[in-house]
């Protein structure tokens, strides 16, 4: 038993079959309805883990992952398939378009197993947190994107039976973003990001402290856990194309030396997350 083993944290592998028919945009404390045997057997497996973090205190929490892919994914699965098949110019054959999944990136999953060893407290003894984008993308977008990527000229065949648990909207709960001061964006203007980890809500707020349009972009956090100062930097690249360099500075509190590694390639990870999120609120400005 890990019970008696020297264990700082078990992180679990759930799922977000764990919602079952409960599945579009469930937040963590929304009760479970499992519809397959798959989904039955995991609820099973966070309630052991709740039992164990709430009861006998032991350092463990659940991840209930949303459709993880990525390198060594198993063949047989959707994105390996699209693929697969891509290269030979077809498609393989797919459910209804209007299912739809929430598809997260191995190295973010990789990323929240990592955050979660590090951070878990006795509060968060047994909890489930739930791992994906918030994004549902369906099938039939699937379909949309290989015919761009890999120029298939067929139309897509969406035959195959469904599952009993194939589910229209399948998605995760996410973080929001907005503006605390009007756009455009200028000296002075601050964004607040709102992000849910570990049970918790983390609310921070990014000040734009310099702005040289085009040329530098500096913003630093006004508020929220984790102090930090980024630098933007454009340079022209050459046809037509230009060069970003980003700077991150800053030192988190509550992390070990020995975490560095780790906190660097979350850092960076983190960075392409929110650059992604602070371009849609500047285009929709």
């Amino acid at each position: 038993m890990l019970e008696s083993r020297s264990v700082a944290s078990y992180v679990h592998a759930g799922s977000s079959s764990e919602y079952g028919d409960n599945a579009a945009g469930p937040r963590e404390g929304d009760p479970t309805a499992p519809n397959s045997d798959y989904a039955v057997s995991k609820v099973a497996a966070a309630n052991l883990i709740h039992y164990y973090g709430k009861r006998r205190v032991f350092p463990c929490a659940n991840l209930r992952l949303y459709s993880v892919f990525g390198p060594l994914e198993d063949s047989a699965r959707l994105i390996p398939s699209v693929v697969r098949h891509g290269m030979d110019g077809a498609y393989p054959e797919f459910v209804n378009p209007a299912v739809s999944r929430d598809f997260v990136y191995v190295d973010d999953v990789s990323e929240a197993f990592i955050d979660t060893a590090l951070n878990l407290t006795s509060a968060d003894f047994g909890e489930s947190f739930n791992i994906g984008t918030g994004r549902k993308t369906a099938i039939g977008e699937v379909a949309a994107t290989a015919r761009k990527l890999f120029g298939i000229a067929a139309e897509p065949v969406f035959t195959m039976p469904e599952r009993s648990w194939d589910l229209p909207e399948w998605y995760a709960n996410i973080s929001s973003i907005r503006w605390e001061t009007e756009p455009p964006l200028r000296m002075g203007s601050r964004v607040a990001f709102t992000a849910n980890f570990l049970g918790r809500q983390l609310a921070y707020t990014y000040e734009i402290i310099e702005f040289v349009p085009g040329r530098r972009l500096v913003m630093r956090t006004a508020q929220g856990p984790f102090p930090m100062e980024t630098t933007y930097a454009w340079q022209p690249a050459g046809d037509s194309s230009t060069r970003m360099t980003l700077r991150n500075r800053g030192e988190p509190a509550g992390f070990s030396k020995l975490a560095g590694p780790f906190m660097a390639a979350a850092m960076r990870r983190a960075n392409r997350k929110d650059l992604t999120k602070l371009r849609s609120i500047l285009e929709a400005a």
